[in-house]
C-alpha cells in the first residue's frame, strides 16, 4: 500500500507533533506500507530545526516539500547567531513581533503555516508527484493547516477517490490556535 503522509511541520522540526508523526510513520512502515511525505521545506535557521531527531529517512521513499511563505518565516524564532535576513528579529523588538503574531492569529481560522498552503505552491509540488499512485493520504495536525494542505492537494484530483484520514493531535485543546485567557465559558 502506498501512503502519502502530510504534515506542515517537517520531520526535522523538534516538536511534540513530530514525535507523534514519527510513531505513525514507523508503524505504517512496520505494516509493510510504502511511505512518502509532504511537508513545508525545513529551515535550518529556525529554533525548532533539529535534523538529529530525523531518524526516519530510511523509511521514507520520497519527500516532497512546499516552500514556506515569507510572512511565516518572519515570525518563526531563529537560532542565535544565524544570519537570517528574513526574520523580524533583527528589525523589531521581540515584544512587537509577539503582538503582531497574536493579532495575525486572532484573525486567522488556521495557524500561520496556512500562509504557505497556497494553491500555486501545491500545484508546483503536485506536478513532481504521482498523486494517483497513493492508496491512502494521512494528514496530521498539529498544526491543523496540515489538513488544509491535504484537502487542497486532493481538490487538484477530483476524479481520484483516494481515501483521506485526518489524524488530529488534540483538536479540543485550547492552545492549538486560540487564546482563551479572558474568555467567559
Amino acid at each position: 500500500m502506498n501512503v502519502l503522509f502530510v504534515s506542515v511541520f517537517p520531520l526535522e522540526y523538534n516538536t511534540s507533533a513530530t514525535i507523534r508523526n514519527k510513531g505513525v510513520i514507523q508503524g505504517l512502515h512496520d505494516l509493510g506500507y510504502s511511505i512518502d511525505t509532504l511537508t513545508i521545506k525545513p529551515e535550518n535557521t529556525f529554533i525548532v530545526f533539529d535534523n538529529g531527531i530525523n531518524d526516519l529517512d530510511h523509511l521514507i521513499q520520497n519527500k516532497y516539500y512546499i516552500d514556506s511563505s515569507s510572512i511565516y518565516r518572519k515570525f518563526m524564532a531563529t537560532k542565535p547567531n544565524t544570519e537570517n535576513e528574513n526574520t523580524i528579529d533583527k528589525l523589531k523588538p521581540s515584544k512587537l513581533k509577539s503582538k503582531i503574531k497574536k493579532i495575525l492569529l486572532s484573525l486567522m481560522v488556521f495557524d500561520t503555516q496556512a500562509l504557505s498552503v497556497t494553491n500555486k505552491k501545491i500545484k508546483e509540488v503536485a506536478s513532481t508527484m504521482n498523486v494517483e499512485k497513493y492508496d491512502l493520504i494521512i494528514s496530521s495536525s498539529d498544526p491543523k493547516s496540515s489538513h488544509l494542505l491535504a484537502k487542497r492537494l486532493l481538490e487538484l484530483y477530483p476524479t481520484q477517490k483516494i481515501p483521506w484520514i485526518q489524524f488530529w493531535g488534540d483538536p479540543m485543546f485550547n492552545d492549538i490556535t486560540i487564546d482563551i485567557h479572558g474568555m467567559d465559558f
